[in-house]
């Protein structure tokens, strides 16, 4: 029997032509297949490991991981690029991760509830489950044929994030949790050079930092003058470096504790400083840590290294961003224990994306920190405030983005991630700007920094920038050539430009989005006070 499709495919070549420009639904038909046990997708029961947490209140948790090969899915399938979704007796469990065999990762992997129960202490050996792979991500997901997969067992004592050992390894992400947007966008960015090296008990935030620092010189050329491998405190590992200059406490790779936001801040300035890399990056961050061990509000200082203050709370527009930008990015997530913080893990973020309007990222780390030959793994995860706190949780409610640090070289243009065609929006209402923030700086040599961050763009094709000597005067247009906006930047992008006014004295900055069909908004003024310098405006 024909499918609809392969009926069209008969049709005269011109006939078909005009079908699909009446109905696209047909042109984008989705390719989905059924899974069965052998085809790439496996699953494990997690084990926590936690050291403050006794043995028996931790193995055989709810948590579920699903663990892909991109490979035999695709030989199985025939389809190299794809959402993943999985039923369960819990429900929607697994909810459009995105598989593509072009980002050339082993395995990828995510979490879910596998609906026991009682937090631990229940076996599962085999899961009954529904899994489809499809070409294009689904708006929703039923049961359907079910296999009966093995269950094995997998460990997770992921922690480091401050001093404190987390008392309560959580509720797992919850089935159905995500309600994607039919009419929502959906973009994957992927950086390269995805290394990722066993940590030692705790160490999950100097790792972090090791692991991005390797990947800017593995894409920029940068040099790091230590080499990236297993290390502690005291030899000469990249990430043994950091543990010293961050002042970490170890005394084996079994035996260490955690480390604050403050101290690896300045452990990590510190090591720039002395091996000549001070002035080679530019470094941002949004959050202010865990409540016990919190950095200031405001940028942040050390080694004569200025971190810039991105906000209070940690989002994923920033994170997506700065990963676009071809910038390495370091996350801390608390473990919540009754919503209150009691350590977390850092981890280094190598991609984001957004699927039908639902954002996720994708992490390396190590999850079992206690033996150097397991552990490593590519998560993907999706990012939504389930508790509707204010703080975006990592999958699970009990897992809450409390810092993020940003670094980009000051000199090298990194290759651009993939990223699809923006099609605008046929209207010719302003633009839909809305500011994260606009503002200006001034340096000691008189020039000025403006800096903005979009939440979301729509229709918009690019910025225009005004001063003005007084707030009310006439604005002159500083840039001589537009202001391009990112690429789907619907979702909000970082933009930078460097002006040098012609004399001392205060000076007044507009704004303008410009959308696709002339229309534009005007945004500020801010104002600035100018000490030293002249010259022209120029593009940073």
């Amino acid at each position: 029997m024909k499918t609809k499709l392969q009926k069209i495919i008969t049709l005269p070549l011109i006939v078909i032509y005009t079908y699909l420009l009446v109905n696209e639904v047909i042109c984008a038909s989705t390719l989905s297949v059924t899974v069965s046990p052998g085809q790439g997708v496996e699953f494990q029961q997690v084990d926590f490991a936690f050291s403050a947490i006794s043995e028996g209140d931790q193995n055989d948790s709810n948590w579920g991981r699903v663990s892909v090969d991109p490979e035999l899915l695709f030989s199985s399938t025939g389809i190299s690029n794809g959402s993943l979704n999985i039923y369960t007796d819990e429900g929607w469990v697994v909810q459009n991760m995105p598989i593509d065999l072009s980002d050339a990762i082993d395995t990828v992997v995510t979490y879910f509830c596998l609906g026991l129960s009682d937090s631990h202490g229940i076996d599962v050996s085999t899961l009954s489950a529904h899994i489809e792979f499809s070409s294009d991500p689904t708006d929703e997901f039923n049961d359907g044929t079910r296999s009966s997969f093995s269950v094995g067992d997998t460990v997770w004592d992921a922690e480091g994030f401050g001093e404190d050992q987390t008392t309560d390894f959580g509720a797992p992400p919850p089935a159905n949790a995500v309600k994607f947007d039919p009419k929502g966008k959906t973009e994957k960015h992927t950086q390269p050079n995805a290394t990722n090296v066993q940590a030692a008990v705790n160490q999950c935030f100097p790792m972090a930092v090791a692991n991005s620092l390797q990947y800017l010189e593995d894409r920029f050329g940068i040099n790091v003058p230590h080499d990236h491998k297993v290390g502690l405190k005291g030899d000469n590992s990249l990430v043994g470096k950091l543990d010293t200059e961050a002042g970490r406490e170890v005394t084996s790779r079994l035996k260490g504790k955690g480390v604050h936001v403050g101290p690896m801040l300045r452990g990590k300035f510190s090591y720039l400083n002395k091996n000549g890399l001070k002035e080679k990056l530019v470094h941002k961050h949004q959050g202010r840590g865990l409540p016990n061990g919190q950095i200031a509000k405001g940028d942040f200082t050390s080694s004569g290294i200025t971190s810039k203050d991105r906000g209070e709370k940690v989002r994923f527009n920033f994170i997506c961003n700065e990963i676009k930008k071809g910038e390495d990015v370091e996350l801390c997530f608390s473990y919540d224990v009754k919503d209150k913080p009691i350590g977390g893990h850092a981890v280094r973020v190598f991609e984001c994306g957004i699927t039908k309007g639902q954002p996720w990222i994708g992490y390396l780390h190590d999850s079992n920190q206690k033996d150097d030959t397991k552990g490593l793994e590519n998560v993907r995860v999706n990012i939504l405030d389930i508790d509707k706190d204010g703080f975006q949780n990592v999958g699970a409610v009990d897992r809450e983005m409390r810092f993020v640090l940003s670094e980009s070289s000051k000199k090298t243009t990194p290759t651009p991630t993939s990223s699809p065609t923006h099609t605008p929006t046929h209207t010719c209402t302003p633009t839909v700007v809305t500011l994260a923030y606009f503002t200006a700086e001034a340096g000691d040599d008189g020039v000025v920094t403006l800096s903005w961050e979009t939440a979301t763009e729509i229709d918009n094709a690019e910025f225009n920038l005004y001063r003005a000597r007084t707030k009310d005067e006439r604005y002159k247009k500083i840039n001589d050539i537009l202001i391009a906006t990112h690429v789907n930047a619907v979702y909000g992008a970082s933009y930078s430009f460097v002006d040098t006014p012609p004399a001392n004295g205060t000076y007044y900055y507009k704004l303008e989005d410009v959308n696709y069909y002339g229309v534009s908004t005007l945004h500020g003024p801010v104002k600035v006070r100018v000490r030293s310098g002249w010259g022209e405006a120029r593009r940073r």
